[in-house]
Parts: C-alpha cells; sequence; structure tokens
C-alpha cells in the first residue's frame, strides 16, 4: 500500500509536466489562429493572390540567396564562440546541425526549440553539452541585442515614422541605457559569486550544471576579440535579412526607405522570437502587416510581403528537414546492422 502511494507520488508530478507541455503548445496555438482569423478577416485574398502573381521572381531568389548567406555567416558565428570554449567543431558538423536548428524554429510546433536541436545533434555527435548551451546563449544573445540596436537606431532615423523630438530623446535614452547596462553587465560578470554557489549546489547535478553554463558564459569577457567580431557578423546578417525584405517589398510595389525597413523588420524579429506563438507564426506576419498598415501601406500588399517572407524563409530552412531524416535513418539502421 506504501509502495503503491510512493508510486503515485512519483508518477504524478510527471503527468502533470507533461499537461503543462501540452497546455503551452495549445495556447501558442491559440495565438497563432488568433492572428491567422484576424488576418484572413481583414484581406482580399483575390487581391493577395494577384499581388503575389505579379511579384518579380527574381527579387523571390535574390532573397533566397540572401538568406542562404544569413544561415551560413549564422553558422559561422556560432562555430566561432563554440571555439572559445574548447570546442573544435568542423564545419561539416556545425553547418547540418545550424539548419536542423533553422527547421525546428521555422517548421515544427513543438516546445523545442531550434537552439536545443541544433545543441542535441551535435551532443550526439560526442561534443560536451555545457559549452554547447553555454555558446548557443551567447549567440542568441548578441543577436538579439545587435538586432534591438538596429532597430532602435532605424527608429530615430527613419523619415516614414516622424517620431517628435521628445520621443526620439526617450528613445534615445533607452538605447543608451540599455548599451551602458550591457556593458556593465559584461564586464562585471566575473564578480558572480559562482565559486560560492558551486560548492553549496555541489550535490545538486541540475542546479550546478547551470552554475557551470553560466561560469562558461562569463568567460566571453575575457575574449572580446570573438565577442567583437559576433558583432559584426550579427549586424552583416540583420543587414541580410532586412535587404531580402526589401527586395521582396520592392519587388510588389511597396516603396518605403530602406530605413524604415531596418526598424520594422528589427520589431518583427523581436516579436517572432518571443515564445507565444508556433515557430513565430502569425506573430511575425501580423507585426509586419500592422507596421506597415501604420505608415500608409494597403494590407493586401503587407499580407502578400509577410507571405513572401514565409515562403522564402521555408524554402531556405528545408535542408535541415534532410539532417533530421538523415538522422532518423541512421538511428533506424544501426540495430538491423547490429542484428546482422
Amino acid at each position: 500500500m506504501t509502495r503503491d502511494a510512493s508510486d503515485n507520488a512519483v508518477v504524478e508530478p510527471a503527468v502533470s509536466g507533461k499537461g503543462r507541455k501540452y497546455l503551452l503548445v495549445l495556447a501558442k496555438a491559440a495565438v497563432t489562429l488568433a492572428i491567422v482569423y484576424w488576418l484572413v478577416s481583414s484581406v482580399n485574398f483575390g487581391m493577395v493572390g494577384r499581388i503575389l502573381t505579379q511579384a518579380r521572381h527574381v527579387y523571390l531568389l535574390l532573397s533566397c540567396l540572401l538568406l542562404t548567406a544569413v544561415f551560413l555567416i549564422g553558422c559561422l558565428r556560432w562555430r566561432m564562440l563554440i571555439g572559445h570554449l574548447g570546442l573544435i567543431i568542423p564545419m561539416r558538423q556545425a553547418l547540418p546541425s545550424y539548419y536542423l536548428g533553422m527547421f525546428f524554429n521555422n517548421f515544427l510546433p513543438t516546445g523545442v526549440g531550434g537552439d536545443l536541436a541544433r545543441t542535441i545533434h551535435l551532443k550526439l555527435h560526442g561534443h560536451g553539452i555545457k559549452p554547447l548551451i553555454s555558446s548557443a546563449l551567447a549567440d542568441r544573445t548578441i543577436g538579439l541585442a545587435v538586432m534591438l540596436l538596429l532597430g532602435g537606431i532605424s527608429l530615430l532615423l527613419s523619415p516614414e515614422l516622424r517620431l517628435d523630438p521628445d520621443r526620439k530623446l526617450y528613445l534615445a535614452g533607452l538605447i543608451g541605457l540599455g548599451l551602458a547596462g550591457g556593458v556593465v553587465l559584461f564586464w562585471f560578470s566575473n564578480r558572480l559569486p559562482l565559486d560560492s554557489l558551486s560548492r553549496r549546489y555541489r550535490h545538486t547535478r541540475l542546479r550546478r550544471g547551470l552554475i557551470e553554463i553560466v561560469h562558461l558564459l562569463t568567460t566571453y569577457r575575457t575574449a572580446l576579440r570573438q565577442v567583437f567580431a559576433a558583432v559584426l557578423l550579427s549586424i552583416v546578417m540583420q543587414s541580410l535579412v532586412i535587404a531580402a525584405y526589401y527586395l521582396l517589398a520592392r519587388g510588389i510595389g511597396i516603396e518605403l526607405s530602406l530605413i524604415t525597413f531596418f526598424a520594422f523588420v528589427s520589431m518583427v524579429q523581436v516579436a517572432a522570437s518571443l515564445p507565444i506563438s508556433l515557430g513565430g507564426l502569425g506573430v511575425r506576419e501580423g507585426v509586419l502587416v500592422a507596421l506597415l498598415a501604420g505608415v500608409g501601406v494597403d494590407i493586401q500588399l503587407g499580407v502578400a510581403l509577410s507571405l513572401l517572407f514565409l515562403l522564402t524563409i521555408w524554402l531556405c530552412s528545408l535542408p535541415g528537414a534532410i539532417v533530421m531524416l538523415l538522422g532518423r535513418t541512421r538511428r533506424g539502421a544501426q540495430p538491423a546492422k547490429q542484428a546482422s
């Protein structure tokens, strides 16, 4: 009797944890469906279809090339950050893992993010999990910081938005405060009491592991060359993504300045990175359409642009599906080989 009770006590948290996971996925699906419904109910899809058929296909091809370059540069940036932690990963391993992560980010409606997918993929190749997690966190943090910085500066300079002087001053203050806070946090990260925390939680595997990951992150303070190079690569990546949006917009007749796209795309990407929808689907499109409508772009054109970019990012992420299928094929073939 006591054994049954203890078994129930062990099983119940696992079941409730799985239930919370399903609820989270359902909540994300609800957000995605709500935004998609708003777009569908607000749009004349006959007109959107005509816009898409009249789009200049050469711009779609150029946008695919730009996003492919973004993926390659992103892989180089991540590989460089991993290298600082002592893991030398050949490009033939890093690139498939990176593409797998992009596929997870853009296609699969799961609670597993692309960063975790690429980390696990490299772990299966025998690389240490803690350096992989730390480098992925550094990679994501640097990319997000550059995204916010470029977006904020572009908001100040956009000719279409015409912010009043008070708002420009407020925004400039926020940018300066964010930069100062980031520099202070980065420079004084070695002051964190990680050694004492590690001793305190040395018998708890999860907490000790998290402390070790944070400790690895603080070592980037001594890798200024790699961090600076990662920032520059992030600027190039963000510029190429925005150029892809800009070309697609020009291809369907949206005439906005490039600097405005720097502001809008940065806000779209920040919104899409929030864990509130399935792979950013719906949020990315809804925010873009709303921002474009705010500067006078017809909603049909905004939806057409969002669909074109969605098609482009899906096309460029498809190699990740091949990586996943090959991995499943190899795992499925391994037992048969052993049996023979």
